[in-house]
């Protein structure tokens, strides 16, 4: 007769998921008191957890500034996304972040920061050759955007998937020259 029970191992393996997960969502809504709340449960032991969780949203924190302005100017957010599409990640203007407090950014990093973050994963849903459904659920899950913001970034990303490919072949290539 076989034991329907799991080996204490893999329960311990699923608790530590579960706990991680809780983390993670629990520093995305509130980031201060989750972290109060683990660092007190813890204390040093744990805290390599909560660094490891940490790691993992360095994404959603990097696009804190365009999530802040979608809430309160969904039209402005939108059009800031469009702009760092157009003159960062599609194409490139050196002096795109020239006037950083137009499109809601509080300063020239906090810009910088959004872009790369919002190139960076563009970029990983191209060159594994994400579809749409696919790009759209994990910009959700990595960005907190709007479900409507979301959708407008993967349209606009599916409008110039060829051209980033093209991209990413173009830099692979020349990274083999050297």
């Amino acid at each position: 007769m076989e034991s329907k029970e799991q080996p204490a191992d893999k329960r311990l393996v699923e608790a530590y998921n579960e706990i991680w997960l809780l983390i993670r969502e629990g520093l995305q809504n509130n980031y201060q008191e989750t972290k109060k709340i683990v660092e007190d449960f813890t204390g040093e032991a744990g805290k390599w957890v909560l660094d490891d969780v940490e790691d993992t949203l360095s994404m959603y924190f990097s696009l804190e500034s365009i999530r802040r302005l979608q809430e309160t100017e969904f039209e402005r957010a939108k059009k800031t996304t469009d702009f760092l599409l157009d003159n960062a990640i599609f194409y490139y203007d050196p002096h795109f972040l020239n006037d950083y407090q137009s499109l809601g950014f509080k300063s020239r990093d906090e810009g910088v920061e959004a872009t790369s973050a919002l190139a960076g994963l563009i970029e990983y849903y191209v060159g594994r050759r994400f579809t749409k459904g696919a790009m759209k659920r994990d910009l959700l899950e990595e960005s907190r955007f709007s479900d409507d913001l979301c959708e407008h970034i993967v349209q606009r990303v599916w409008e110039n998937y060829q051209e980033l490919q093209m991209g990413i072949i173009v830099d692979f290539l020349k990274s083999k020259e050297n």
